[in-house]
């Protein structure tokens, strides 16, 4: 049996997350604000785990540069060159995240 990824395993439930909403919703309740009620309340969440976690890659990135330091040139480099990366990644995604809700609304107003 092949293994799943983890990435594999998040989309699937981002996309699934709106049919179980939908089915888990009370029968005198909008299926469609329930939804989007859910969703909201799934975002938010992310939105408050995202912070730490991208201080701590900040402080790893910080953490990886500095040791490499004390290493041959070879190593060095690979430690600049893989601290920048996740630098990179974090402050990337730390862009995703900030500008979700907005691109959100804006996409939700255009639908009607």
């Amino acid at each position: 049996m092949a293994k799943l990824k983890l990435g594999t395993i998040l989309i699937a439930f981002f996309l699934l997350t709106p049919l179980v909403a939908a089915a888990l919703a009370p029968d005198n309740k909008d299926k469609t604000a329930f939804i989007n009620e859910r969703l909201g309340m799934l975002a938010a969440t992310v939105q408050q785990f995202i912070p730490p976690v991208m201080v701590g890659l900040f402080t790893f990135s910080g953490l990886v540069y500095a040791v490499s330091q004390v290493f041959d040139r070879d190593t060095k480099m690979k430690g600049e060159r893989w601290s920048m990366s996740i630098a990179t990644g974090a402050g990337i995604g730390l862009i995703i995240v900030l500008a979700a809700p907005f691109l959100a609304n804006l996409l939700s107003g255009m639908g009607g």
